[in-house]
């Protein structure tokens, strides 16, 4: 069985009256990682990963660059407005 990064964002909804409604999820669209990887990505997630981007991807810098660029700007973004980010595997 092999395991691979997961991401994802999640955040509780409430109503106008205090009470909650459900949570809203957010998946992230990070890249398939090889079992070994995610091992070592786990322990220190938000800049493992990031790491194994551009080293996995070194001959094709600007891609790993723009990938990066854009997942942290997405997870900045959701963490703004008060969601919870998880890392994790499956």
């Amino acid at each position: 069985m092999s395991l691979s990064i997961i991401c994802f964002a999640k955040l509780k909804l409430y109503n106008s009256k205090g009470v909650f409604v459900k949570d809203d999820f957010v998946h992230i669209p990070v890249l398939q990682t090889p079992t070994a990887a995610t091992t070592t990505i786990l322990q220190n997630p938000s800049s493992e990963y990031f790491k194994w981007v551009r080293e996995t991807y070194k001959n094709d810098n600007s891609f790993a660059e723009r990938h990066c660029k854009r997942i942290k700007k997405l997870i900045n973004n959701l963490q703004k407005v008060g969601y919870e980010i998880t890392w994790g595997s499956q």
